[in-house]
């Protein structure tokens, strides 16, 4: 399980509506309202997608492979530097053993996932992937949340949600994996002007309680106060 950033949002009711929906049991807050992940990144990450990928690029000819392990040496990402460094131990280990990718081909069809379903091999879907990389800078939905929302997940449960009809604004709290979610900060703030805009964050494991305001059309980050318990973490 992931660290946890508790984000508190304060709004006019006005900017408040254009980023939540109304549930039956309250609000839910959907990060795609503001950045909306391309259907495409919807394919699996872990191992699927090094399969996958590994035995497209074992279905190309030689002049195919070199051009994809080009492409994929050029796309950056975080953790594996690029996406060829991300692959080359599936590709290598098929190289070595192609039985072994021809036995992964034979048991794709018995694969029970409701993201891969539309795909007839692993070879097809290693095409999406790598299309992504392509297209989009990312392969899947973990590069590309991570990077472009900022956290690896949407927001997961529904979202505490305060009405106060005397100034018409909105407090919004909502938990968000790992940190704040710069990304979807960034989008958000387009909303607001500098005096409108206000969000405060605690991450659940270091580095205090902060308050994000605008200024001249830039964030600034402010640490109220640093974490020194775990009363600490509740925003008022």
């Amino acid at each position: 399980m992931p660290n946890w950033t508790m984000n508190k949002i304060t709004c006019k009711k006005s900017i408040g509506d254009k980023i939540l929906t109304k549930t039956d049991d309250g609000y839910s807050f959907d990060f795609n309202k503001l950045l909306p992940m391309p259907e495409e990144m919807n394919v699996p990450a872990g191992s699927t997608e090094h399969i996958a990928v590994a035995s497209y690029y074992h279905s190309l000819d030689k002049q195919g492979k070199r051009v994809l392990e080009d492409q994929l040496e050029k796309s950056k990402v975080f953790f594996d530097s690029n996406y060829w460094r991300r692959y080359k131990t599936y590709i290598d280990d098929y190289t070595k053993e192609p039985d072994k990718l021809k036995k992964e081909e034979e048991n794709f069809k018995y694969r029970d996932n409701e993201q891969i379903k539309k795909f007839n091999s692993y070879a097809e879907l290693g095409k999406q992937y790598v299309d992504n990389i392509i297209k989009y800078g990312y392969s899947q939905w973990y590069d590309w949340c991570s990077e472009v929302w900022g956290t690896k997940w949407n927001v997961e449960d529904e979202v505490n949600v305060e009405y106060y009809p005397e100034n018409d604004i909105y407090e919004i709290e909502f938990d968000t994996a790992w940190c704040v979610p710069y990304g979807i900060v960034e989008e958000y703030s387009k909303l607001c002007s500098d005096e409108e805009f206000d969000w405060q964050y605690v991450n659940e494991d270091y580095d205090g309680h902060h308050h994000l305001t605008k200024y001249n059309n830039k964030i600034c980050d402010t640490v109220i106060f640093e974490k020194r318990n775990e009363e600490d973490f509740e925003i008022e």
